[in-house]
C-alpha cells in the first residue's frame, strides 16, 4: 500500500498550505519498505491528487489543511487523515502498524473529544459547518500555543 503526508523537516507539517515536500512511502507487511521525498505545490492541490494517482496513494496524512484541499485530494479516491502532528518516523511506524492515528497524534485542540473540543469540526465534533476537520485557524492557533510551550 502506497501513502503520502506533508513533510516539514523531520515532522508531519502542521499546515498542508506552508508545505512544499511529501514523504512518499510504501507499506508492506506492517512495515515501512519504501520511503522517498518529493516537492509539491500545496496551492495546487488538483495537481497534487493527480500526481498522487499516478503514485497510486490510498492514503494522505496531513496537519491542518483547508476544505478546497481536502476535497481535491479526497476526490480522487484517497483516504485524507488529516490534524495529524509527530514525528514522521513516529507517525508512519505507527500507521504501518494499523495503531489508530488520529487518536494517537492529534494536532492539539483537535483530539475530537467531544466535551473539550467543541470548536473541532472533526467528523462527531459538534462545532458549526461540515464536519470535515477543524477549521484552519483553529488548527493554526493551536499549533502556536504548542510551539510556544515547547520553546
Amino acid at each position: 500500500m502506497n501513502g503520502a503526508l506533508t513533510a516539514w523537516g523531520n515532522r508531519v507539517s502542521p499546515v498542508f498550505d506552508a508545505a512544499r515536500e511529501l514523504l512518499v512511502f510504501s507499506i508492506a507487511e506492517s512495515t515501512i519498505s519504501r520511503r522517498r521525498y518529493e516537492a509539491f505545490q500545496p496551492e495546487r492541490p488538483d495537481l497534487l491528487a493527480k500526481r498522487l494517482q499516478e503514485l497510486q496513494v490510498r492514503a494522505f496524512i496531513c496537519g491542518a489543511i483547508t476544505e478546497m484541499s481536502a476535497a481535491a485530494i479526497q476526490s480522487g479516491g484517497i483516504e485524507l487523515i488529516p490534524f495529524i502532528a509527530g514525528s514522521l518516523d513516529e507517525v508512519l511506524e505507527a500507521y504501518a502498524r494499523g495503531v489508530p492515528i488520529r487518536q494517537i497524534f492529534p494536532m492539539p485542540g483537535c483530539s475530537g473529544k467531544r466535551h473539550r473540543h467543541k470548536h473541532c469540526r472533526h467528523p462527531g465534533g459538534r462545532g458549526p459547518g461540515p464536519r470535515t476537520g477543524c477549521s484552519l485557524a483553529d488548527g493554526i492557533h493551536a499549533w502556536r500555543i504548542q510551539h510556544l510551550k515547547n520553546s
